[in-house]
């Protein structure tokens, strides 16, 4: 029989599953460290356990060791990065729209 896990290591495996698939060690997660990479596996960290567990922006903070308006910024950070993204490939996507309508119709030439 499995042993019983606590809501706290059910939080604390996911920060550790992030933390391994970023390359980053658990304990930078978790700390004040800002480096490009730490941030992204933070953020992702934060997103996935107020997924997945529920908890509370106050009580995020307190496990990550942040103030719960910077859990709030991190949860926005990630959605306005995706929005951001959608738009940057609709663009794209209008661009070569516009692009094929302008190019005259190809002919075919005879040798």
């Amino acid at each position: 029989m499995e042993p019983i896990r606590t809501p706290h290591e059910a939080t604390l495996d996911i920060i550790r599953e992030v933390a391994e698939r970023h390359g980053v060690p658990e304990a930078l997660v978790r700390s004040r460290c800002k480096d490009r990479k730490t941030l992204a596996a933070k953020r992702e960290a934060i997103r996935r356990v107020k997924e997945e567990r529920g908890l509370s922006s106050v009580k995020i903070g307190e496990i990550f060791r942040i103030n719960h308006t910077s859990v709030l910024y991190a949860l926005g950070t990630t959605k306005r990065s995706q929005e951001k993204a959608a738009r940057a490939a609709a663009e794209r996507d209008r661009r070569r729209r516009e692009r094929s309508e302008r190019l005259p119709p190809q002919q075919d030439v005879a040798p």
